[in-house]
């Protein structure tokens, strides 16, 4: 599936500027987080766990469903 620049760059900056997470190689989500999409997946789940959990692993949260 083809993704553009700007996806890549949009999913990257909301993880390290909104979220103030790192991400790396190492990152188990890094590798992860890239596949799905921002509009649909990413946001919407993370706007909604970090006013719940202060501390949470992407790669936790981006595999759930929506329900």
């Amino acid at each position: 599936m083809y993704r553009s620049w700007a996806s890549y760059e949009a999913k990257i900056s909301y993880v390290t500027k909104i979220l103030g997470k790192t991400l790396s190689q190492e990152t188990k989500a890094f590798p992860l987080m890239l596949h799905y999409n921002y509009n649909s997946v990413i946001k919407p789940r993370c706007e909604l766990i970090k006013d719940k959990v202060k501390k949470f692993e992407l790669y936790e949260v981006l595999p759930l469903t929506d329900e």
